[in-house]
């Protein structure tokens, strides 16, 4: 389904700020875990190198990244759905806004704080789709009708 299909499908109201929500918690989460310390996840090691490599915020090297990702789907010729030119668009400058008013922790125990409150806000923010578990119920109950 196309971005514009989605955004013309039904519980507009409910998803997209869901889904909003979601990207900016998500980047506010990995801006508090990049900046505490032991390095960032894996899956932000090439950010943090480009960023450091063309001397900008990690929030626009994620914003980079994603968007070279997108032109190199291009010739795969899926449409990108609303969550991926959403991520695209807003995870990065969510986790430049947080990362600003953040200090840089010095010490092991205010590194250690950092980390665990990344890792909580990444485990705990909302999701921006109903978990499996949810989707499995409701099949489940619409079966049994």
């Amino acid at each position: 389904m196309s971005a514009f299909a989605q955004i013309r499908a039904g519980r507009k109201a409910r998803r997209v700020p869901q889904l909003l929500i979601g990207l900016v918690g998500y980047g506010a989460a990995v801006a508090v875990l990049v900046h505490a310390g032991p390095g960032p996840a894996g899956w932000n090691v090439l950010a943090d190198g480009t960023a450091r490599t063309l001397g900008i915020s990690f929030g626009w090297a994620t914003n980079l990244i994603s968007l070279l990702v997108l032109l190199a789907w291009i010739p795969m010729r899926e449409p990108p759905g609303l969550g991926t030119l959403l991520n695209v668009a807003v995870v990065g400058f969510a986790a430049d806004a947080t990362a600003a008013p953040l200090p840089r922790p010095h010490g092991a125990p205010v590194e250690i704080g950092h980390l665990a409150l990344g890792l909580v806000v990444s485990s705990r923010w909302p999701s921006s789709t109903p978990s499996t578990s949810a989707r499995s119920s409701e099949r489940a109950r619409a079966t049994a009708s």
